[in-house]
């Protein structure tokens, strides 16, 4: 491989890997992965981009905000409100939207955020649990 190429290939794999880490959302010490629930942001952000496709993000969970953008938060088992922004761009314009869900969390399970900007007067957002697939908040779209 030329160096040019190799470049260009370590370039694009920084591009392209997410800088996903975690949150904890309550107080107190790291809790064990069997007794939180990990709610998961759109993984390779940077591809969807590029796919004009939409990002779902964690903005808020509770009404509490952090620098949550492209992390990944864990939470206590029970009802959280979990605020998502959702984004949606190609090379010309923009879109971004904001969505609250209710997610009723298990310990142990581990959510995926997702959602979709079909235009501007309609967006959805929705988590899915990994394990069985089914949506377990908001709404998908038909």
């Amino acid at each position: 491989m030329k160096p040019p190429s190799l470049i260009f290939t370590l370039i694009l794999s920084v591009f392209l890997t997410s800088c996903v880490g975690t949150i904890q959302t309550y107080e107190g010490p790291e809790l064990p992965p069997e007794k939180v629930a990990l709610v998961q942001v759109t993984p390779n952000p940077h591809v969807r981009y590029l796919m004009n496709l939409t990002i779902a993000r964690i903005v808020a969970v509770d009404d509490a905000r952090d620098d949550l953008t492209l992390k990944n938060v864990a939470v206590l088992p029970g009802e959280h409100a979990i605020m998502i922004r959702l984004e949606r761009c190609n090379p010309l314009w923009c879109t971004y939207k904001r969505k609250s869900v209710t997610l009723d969390a298990e310990a142990g399970h581990i959510y995926i955020v997702n959602g979709k900007i079909i235009d501007y007067d309609n967006y959805f957002a929705w988590i899915v649990d990994k394990e069985t697939g089914l949506i377990v908040a908001g709404a998908k779209p038909d």
